[in-house]
């Protein structure tokens, strides 16, 4: 297997992923309306963790909702990018969370093009505040992490 590049460790996510945090995103994608994604870690142990993970739409109305148990290292392999195919960056970005110290991971294809990207701050181990997926046309999906209580 190629070496893969990953933003924090499993320990890490664990350690500032305590049962009750929440963290929500909002999801733009290209001919769709804006829609939200929260994640509730219901129950965190040594072992990994029990999520919640609600969607909803403009209504507010609940698109889809699950729970489901994994583990930290399956967290983890969440953000696990490429290394032959990945620059990572260091710098600040402003996000509705305030401004932060971030690493930006972008991804190439074999071509050079951008696959996508996304930006997680250094200091706050969890999801990243930006997620840019990249298509023909520029950016076809964008995840903006919008609130996080483990802050």
């Amino acid at each position: 297997m190629a070496e893969q590049l990953a933003p924090f460790s499993a320990d890490q996510i664990r350690d500032a992923s305590p049962a009750g945090r929440r963290y929500v995103f909002r999801v733009d994608a290209v001919g769709e309306e804006p829609s939200w994604s929260r994640t509730t870690f219901v129950e965190s142990d040594e072992d990994g963790a029990l999520l919640r993970i609600e969607t909803w739409d403009l209504t507010r109305a609940p698109t889809v909702s699950g729970e489901s148990r994994q583990t930290w290292e399956e967290l983890r392999g969440h953000a696990l990018y490429p290394a032959d195919r990945t620059e990572v960056t260091q710098g600040h970005h402003d996000s509705p969370l305030g401004p932060a110290k971030t690493s930006t991971y972008t991804l190439r294809d074999d071509a050079g093009g951008v696959q996508g990207r996304a930006i997680f701050a250094t200091e706050r181990p969890g999801p990243p505040l930006l997620v840019e997926i990249h298509g023909a046309s520029g950016v076809v999906r964008r995840l903006t992490l919008e609130a996080d209580d483990a802050l």
